[in-house]
């Protein structure tokens, strides 16, 4: 979980995150949501890598459509 970035319609985070995944694994997904004071936080991205994209670019450095 990163920092909550308030205020903002273009947040920045700047945080890395390392992740170990099992050798069996097919797929990660990431997601980006909202932070609410008075309602439920809601889901506003999300990304699903595969292990093909990650063999593809094994550094994970660009970004994802």
């Amino acid at each position: 979980r990163t920092a909550t970035v308030w205020k903002t319609l273009s947040p920045f985070w700047g945080e890395e995150y390392e992740v170990h995944l099992q050798p069996t694994f097919h797929s990660v997904s990431i997601y980006v949501m909202d932070e609410d004071a008075l309602s439920r936080d809601d889901v506003i991205g999300k990304v699903c890598i595969t292990r093909d994209m990650l063999v593809e670019h094994p550094e994970g450095k660009g970004w994802v459509a």
